[in-house]
């Protein structure tokens, strides 16, 4: 059985949000990137928490909690 990855990269991420890398990595820094998280040296996004985000009425009625953090770095 695979399970399915609940996270982004932060590419994978730019490229849906139609920014670059960059400057996903910058929102990221600042803690303005929606589910993103700092994981030991590296950067992740969930999947989740970036989803809700662009589509804010999709998890509007059907009592889903969606935690979205602010993370400084």
């Amino acid at each position: 059985m695979k399970v399915e990855n609940q996270t982004y990269k932060i590419g994978e991420a730019a490229q849906i949000l139609g920014i670059s890398r960059q400057a996903a990595y910058a929102l990221a820094r600042n803690g303005e990137l929606p589910g993103g998280r700092k994981l030991g040296g590296r950067f992740i996004v969930s999947k989740i928490e970036l989803d809700a985000y662009l589509n804010p009425n999709q998890f509007k009625d059907n009592n889903t909690f969606i935690y979205f953090s602010t993370v400084k770095v």
